[in-house]
């Protein structure tokens, strides 16, 4: 009776309100067509439910009509037909019930502009695409963070939600909800989507689910941490000098080969993307230099096209590509990681017979890898292999960027470049071997990389997922299982926070000056900072200083003082740092006179 009562009123407007006013919970935005569509579906899913109950008890129900009681002779066709249309109308009914229940629960927040009408469900989808679409054509750096960025600034909102399709995730740009969000690992924890993303990719395993990047915040990831810290302490940094200078030494010879076959500009980013690889692979896991030589581009290789299909992957959570798109990069990956992580096994494996054997100490990084992972039981070899890859490839990628970035602001901005000198020169004076304490004395030199930190950071965001009852933000309810997006990069580019962002200015960092809590977060903050960053800074000083030291830098294009990044999850410069290099008046590479 009711099904029939709103079929045909259904077509009428005035109906149709009626419907919004006391069936809310069908309505989108107070679009009363797509309430009445709503609930045409729920009563064909009555009429559905009604006329095989009038099957199995062989007499039409009251008030049905009766060319559905048992007397009609119907086809099996129109049977499978019926129940095909009844489950899409009752499948279609429930998804938007509950995709309409997790909006509801974040209705308090500011919200990107979301689809009306017969497709509301898309969400803000729409309104991303078409921001995205205008990003692409002005030539701008085009992801889901950029886009939000121009939301946040737009509508002037810290805090607002993004409502996707299945998922309710917002965005957090106030300082004070991020630093609870960094600090508290028992409410807010890494997302599982983004886990998933990062553990495995196709085929083909990367970091590991139960890897120290990629784990939540277990008592075992919590204990593999503490036991991984000493690899980075100030005690063991000491003793890998001799190998850093080493090394610095060896891109020095590089980097002035190709001044000598070329007096062109050149990409100075492939070197460093070398160097940072042979520093982590030489220093923290004591590989053979001989196998960097044979499979060093290999790797590189590897990396690149990883860091990819990271970012295809990002993509597809809120383009709603299925999971088997993309099979091309997907399979190009499997082709070039598996070989990598092979390599790496072989290399595990050796290690560790060498400590069960007595024959290996505490004399680099994987030492403190292999050990972390015995805390547990339930830890095999491929765990293993995961760690080790992340702390290769995050450690070499991260630092390769900022290093070319650097170098970047240093070609550009002359004053710079010549106070950055003199400070090295009164530093090292014709040394070129550099100590640990002369580290400490490059205090401009710091200001440099942290003020490139600032403006291209590595990692542009983070992601958490809520995990606790009762958690608020701006004064308002998260309710569990949200996802929070941090924009580290936005926070740098706040004008609240920092004067005149847009500008490279060194002098802003110093003891002498004040900023706000949580407003520069190059390693982030909190249980789940970088644990290697005070690694990265000893590379970065050592690397910098030493080239400064010995070339002048020229920018080929004076007039460019931005950089375009390819945003494959990190900042990589799209185009490279193309520098053009002269050897300083009096100074030689290669020599081994002091």
């Amino acid at each position: 009776f009711l099904y029939f009562h709103f079929i045909d009123m259904i077509s009428d407007k005035s109906a149709c309100k009626l419907i919004a006013k006391y069936f809310p919970c069908f309505v989108n935005c107070n679009c009363s067509y797509t309430g009445g569509v709503y609930m045409s579906s729920f009563f064909v899913v009555m009429q559905y439910i009604h006329f095989f109950s009038s099957m199995k008890y062989q007499k039409p129900f009251p008030c049905y009509p009766i060319y559905l009681s048992s007397e009609f002779d119907i086809s099996t066709r129109m049977i499978v037909i019926t129940s095909l249309l009844g489950s899409i109308a009752a499948a279609y009914l429930l998804l938007n019930l509950y995709i309409w229940n997790n909006r509801r629960k974040v209705r308090h927040f500011p919200s990107v502009p979301v689809e009306r009408g017969f497709f509301w469900f898309r969400g803000c989808e729409p309104e991303i695409r078409r921001r995205w679409k205008i990003r692409k054509d002005a030539g701008l750096c085009v992801t889901l963070l950029d886009v939000l960025m121009d939301i946040s600034k737009e509508y002037e909102w810290d805090v607002f939600a993004v409502p996707l399709l299945f998922s309710n995730m917002i965005y957090v740009q106030d300082l004070k909800g991020i630093g609870q969000i960094l600090q508290d690992k028992f409410n807010f924890n890494k997302a599982p989507a983004f886990q998933r993303l990062f553990s495995k990719i196709g085929r083909t395993r990367v970091f590991g689910k139960r890897g120290i990047f990629s784990e939540p915040g277990t008592p075992v990831w919590a204990a593999k941490r503490r036991a991984l810290e000493p690899a980075f302490h100030r005690s063991f940094l000491r003793t890998i000098m001799l190998n850093m200078n080493q090394i610095t030494e060896n891109l020095l010879v590089k980097l002035e080969a190709e001044r000598k076959a070329s007096e062109e500009a050149f990409d100075i980013a492939e070197f460093y993307n070398l160097m940072a690889f042979e520093a982590i692979s030489i220093c923290g896991f004591d590989w053979d230099p001989e196998v960097i030589e044979k499979h060093g581009n290999d790797i590189l290789d590897a990396t690149k096209h990883l860091f990819k299909c990271f970012q295809l992957g990002l993509d597809e959570m809120w383009t709603f590509l299925l999971p088997w798109s993309r099979r091309a990069e997907k399979a190009l990956l499997h082709m070039k990681l598996e070989p990598v992580r092979a390599l790496v096994r072989e290399h595990l494996i050796n290690r560790i017979e060498k400590l069960q054997e007595g024959n290996a100490g505490d004399t680099n990084i994987l030492s403190f890898i292999i050990k972390a992972n015995q805390i547990s039981d339930t830890l095999d070899i491929e765990d293993l292999v995961d760690e080790y890859l992340t702390f290769l490839i995050a450690g070499m990628e991260t630092t390769a960027i900022t290093m070319a970035v650097t170098t970047f602001f240093l070609s550009v901005y002359p004053e710079v470049f010549a106070r950055a000198r003199k400070e090295v020169d009164t530093v090292l004076g014709g040394r070129k071997t550099v100590t640990f304490e002369d580290l400490g004395e490059l205090k401009y030199l710091e200001k440099v990389i942290n003020e490139s930190l600032r403006l291209y950071p590595s990692g542009r965001n983070t992601m958490r997922i809520v995990v606790g009852d009762n958690i608020c933000l701006d004064e308002k309810y998260v309710p569990k299982g949200t996802i929070l997006m941090v924009p580290m990069v936005a926070v740098h580019y706040d004008p609240r926070y920092w004067e005149d962002p847009l500008t490279f200015n060194p002098d802003r960092f110093g003891p002498h000056k004040k900023r706000a809590n949580y407003s520069f977060l190059p390693f982030l903050a909190g249980p789940r900072n970088c644990v290697g960053k005070s690694f990265a800074m000893l590379e970065l000083k050592m690397v910098l200083a030493r080239l400064i030291q010995n070339f002048e830098l020229i920018n080929p294009e004076p007039e460019v003082k931005k950089l375009l990044i390819n945003p494959h999850l990190t900042a990589r410069p799209a185009h490279g740092v193309k520098v053009r290099l002269l050897l300083r008046e009096g100074r030689e590479i290669g020599s081994d006179t002091d």
